[in-house]
């Protein structure tokens, strides 16, 4: 895993002091959690009611094949 050593959130417009940061760091942190936004639409991944590791991540498989579908079926 990637530890990042630097800042990836960019600074506000109106900051008299804008720091750097790293935009490609950011762009994939932004898709995560898009993701994890889409996710949470699905009351059992909200809730997590499962028991078993296993299970749960069964059913974050399932909702995130559900979420690929209807983006695909989106598209043709």
């Amino acid at each position: 895993m990637k530890v990042h050593q630097h800042a990836v959130v960019p600074p506000k417009r109106n900051c008299t002091d804008p720091w750097d940061y790293d935009r490609q760091a950011h762009k994939g942190r932004n898709m995560v959690e898009r993701v994890f936004n889409r996710m949470k639409h699905h009351r059992k991944a909200a809730t997590r009611y499962d028991r078993l590791d296993e299970t749960f991540l069964a059913n974050l498989q399932l909702i995130l094949i559900a979420i690929q579908l209807k983006n695909t079926s989106k598209t043709n």
